[in-house]
């Protein structure tokens, strides 16, 4: 706008009002003598007339090309966006409704898109079943910062697997459960009758079941995991899911005793009685730490293999006589590994670089970390950090918000809060760099917390309670490599038993110290003994 010799004091302007289409007021010039040369004015946002109209535009948009899709085979699956009708353009794509495709990622984010500027991204597929289906993309778009949702819907046929695709005509739609042309096992397979005695099922995920079951040999109680169709997808992820963990042997990783693939898929694990889900919350916050600590020590050993988990949950991770142990492996990843992708992940516990490889990086061990801040939050507080039954705004609040702190919630969780709150940083920089880094905060914590209730506890004359907080005082030292500590507890331990248990705690305090003086690290067997010895300690004063 120009205005030439001008002493104006209010210079009012245009008005907006749409109920029913345009109205216009007119420029005036109030206890002014200005002469109005020339008025130029630029709308900071461009006027729709119908949100029907604005959402077909956001439609048109977006481009789709989806080749023929066989059952059983990657495809991919290419989207481009173009900008031709706004002054900025930002989509969100979400495909999780589409049971019937296992896909790449679940979300699929687009940058922001100035005026007539185009960008393609692609998206890997595998459908699972053959027959006809809608393929559901849900849109959400940012509009000269106007928000619109909105869902696009597709028909698509998934044509079954043969030597070669034939061009036979459209078969009619199917149901999103498995082909019939593979058996679906509805309970307990017979074929496994003769090796195991089922005594109850245990629960399902989207590919399996988990039953407990006695081991007819020797009358051992094990878990048998055994998938819920056999069709080649499900077979694919049962020997995904086997692949790393069957490598990882530790306390506090459930262990895989056997598995194959004759008579019918299966594994046979370790049985937990229990698991975090189970667990009321909140707990107190020095038994929380407890656990993470614990669940991190698995979690270290699993990273020294180079292997990731990726979907830490509470249902994940499992309770046997209140030791934790990380289950359910299939969406870990071996780091350096090319060719592993993500078909999936559990939305409330994922972390942002999860939903946005391009603004968080890839996922790494910190993943891991991030993914034990929010169960370490839920335990603390009995709430989730992000909660939304939309998935966008969930994906919106997990990148850019942050989330009520813990204290606020519950005033005992106050000490961890700085511990936590690092572990769900946004940026992977700003988190634990390892989990041997995250264990020596939470050592610090809680070797300060045991310390003051043993010394209470000795004063009480609680042998019970003085055996439990030094058990974990000396668990905790071994843990962590801190050689000097683990040889003053194990000696303390040795002057507090009798017996047959006191000389070997006395061996114990021998090692450490050898250890300690030829500068050796701690071995597995040792750590595995070191608990043997706590918790046979802790049997006789009982």
């Amino acid at each position: 706008m120009e205005v030439q010799n001008t002493n104006c004091k209010v210079l009012g302007g245009a008005k907006r009002d749409f109920p029913n289409g345009l109205t216009k007021k007119e420029l005036v010039i109030k206890s002014s003598t200005a002469k109005i040369d020339k008025i130029s004015l630029e709308p900071q946002t461009h006027y729709y007339p119908t949100p029907k109209l604005l959402k077909q535009n956001i439609i048109n948009a977006l481009t789709l090309s989806i080749p023929q899709l066989v059952e059983g085979i990657d495809s991919v699956l290419k989207f481009s966006v173009k900008n031709d009708f706004a002054k900025s353009l930002k989509l969100t794509l979400d495909f999780s409704d589409n049971d019937f495709l296992e896909v790449e990622t679940t979300f699929l984010e687009f940058p922001e898109l100035k005026k007539d500027q185009e960008v393609s991204k692609s998206l890997a597929v595998k459908p699972k079943y053959a027959g006809s289906f809608d393929f559901r993309v849900k849109i959400k778009a940012i509009v000269d910062r106007i928000k619109v949702e909105d869902e696009r819907i597709i028909s698509i046929e998934v044509k079954e697997r043969t030597t070669m695709p034939t061009t036979s005509a459209p078969r009619p739609a199917t149901p999103i459960t498995p082909s019939p042309s593979y058996p679906v096992l509805t309970s307990f397979p017979a074929e496994l009758l003769s090796i195991y005695e089922p005594l109850e099922e245990l629960g399902r995920g989207g590919f399996a079941r988990v039953f407990k079951a006695k081991r007819k040999k020797d009358g051992e109680i094990v878990a048998v995991k055994v998938p819920l169709s056999l069709d080649p997808v499900t077979g694919k992820s049962f020997l995904r899911e086997i692949e790393n963990w069957v490598h990882l042997k530790h306390p506090n990783i459930v262990k895989v005793y056997d598995y194959n693939i004759l008579p019918v898929p299966f594994f046979e694990m370790e049985y937990c009685e229990s698991s975090l889900e189970r667990l009321p919350v909140p707990i107190n916050p020095k038994e929380a730490t407890l656990l993470v600590f614990n669940i991190a020590e698995g979690l270290k050993y699993a990273h020294s293999k180079g292997i990731i988990h990726r979907d830490l949950k509470p249902s994940n991770i499992l309770l046997k006589q209140g030791i934790p142990k990380i289950s359910d492996w299939g969406l870990s990843k071996v780091l350096g590994k090319s060719g592993t992708t993500t078909t999936s992940f559990t939305a409330l516990y994922a972390a942002p670089e999860q939903f946005s490889k391009s603004r968080f990086g890839p996922t790494d061990e910190r993943t891991d970390i991030w993914q034990l801040g929010i169960i370490f939050y839920q335990l603390v507080t009995g709430k989730l950090p992000f909660d939304s039954e939309d998935p966008f705004e969930l994906m919106f609040l997990i990148m850019n918000e942050e989330p009520l702190r813990p204290s606020e919630l519950n005033p005992e969780a106050r000490e961890v809060e700085p511990i936590i709150l690092r572990m769900m940083a946004k940026r992977k920089e700003d988190r634990y760099e390892s989990a041997v880094e995250l264990q020596s905060d939470l050592a610090s914590y809680l070797g300060i917390e045991f310390r003051r209730e043993l010394k209470r506890s000795r004063t009480m004359g609680d042998k019970r309670l003085v055996v439990y907080y030094l058990g974990n005082l000396l668990i905790m030292s071994v843990k962590m490599g801190n050689l000097s500590g683990a040889y003053k507890y194990a000696s303390d331990f040795a002057m507090l038993t009798s017996g047959e248990l006191r000389g070997e705690f006395e061996s114990l305090a021998s090692q450490f110290k050898l250890r300690l003086e030829e500068g050796l690290e701690i071995p597995v067997e040792l750590i595995e003994k070191t608990d043997v010895l706590v918790h046979r300690a802790m049997l006789q004063v009982r």
